[in-house]
């Protein structure tokens, strides 16, 4: 008897905290998604994302590139030049609609040759102090910034959230045919389909 009596009372405190995690969770995910109604000012449509790659050349079995992430402003904030092992680089991010447009968060480099749930991760090369300073300009407001500032953090997050929480909205750009030395540009669609112009 006294053993049912422990055993219930574990079985009700695992309950409670398995509860209180999802709650808990629910909670942060409404708190970083509300911002997307805060956003529509800035959200992009048919636009360009300050964010380009040039190829250098392709070798036997490798691509050689420079990737230039820009400020909304046209400031450039990094580089990352390197040689992948494959024959086109696919850009993966993260979109959050907002109605009138998509915040993209660029996450990771991939190519043909790199194997499922790798790549090199690209956030760092533009993140300023928890900023995604993609969208830095002096026409952002300290409230759209900030909404910013908590949407980005959600998108870097991601990866080690439970799967049961779900998952954010990903799609990816593919550079498959391009001129040597050419910048192509991520460009959004309405649908919040990415592509390189």
């Amino acid at each position: 008897m006294i053993l049912n009596k422990k055993f219930t009372l574990r079985a009700l405190i695992v309950f409670s905290a398995i509860l209180l995690i999802c709650v808990t969770a629910l909670l942060l995910i409404v708190y970083y998604w509300a911002p997307e109604a805060e956003l529509r000012g800035i959200a992009l449509s048919d636009s360009t994302l300050p964010v380009s790659v040039t190829v250098y050349g392709r070798g036997a079995n490798t691509i050689s590139a420079r990737i230039v992430f820009y400020s909304a402003d046209g400031n450039v904030l990094n580089t990352l030049e390197r040689s992948w092992p494959g024959w086109e680089i696919t850009i993966d991010a993260v979109l959050a609609g907002t109605g009138s447009g998509w915040i993209v968060f660029p996450l990771t480099v991939l190519t043909d040759e790199t194997r499922s749930g790798k790549g090199v991760s690209i956030t760092r090369y533009y993140n300023k102090t928890g900023f995604p300073a993609l969208y830095d300009t002096s026409r952002v407001t300290t409230h759209e910034r900030n909404a910013l500032k908590r949407l980005f953090a959600l998108a870097r997050t991601e990866s080690w959230m439970p799967v049961a929480l779900g998952s954010l909205y990903h799609t990816q750009a593919t550079l498959r045919d391009f001129e040597t030395g050419v910048e192509y540009f991520l460009f959004v669609g309405k649908s919040g389909s990415l592509s390189f112009r």
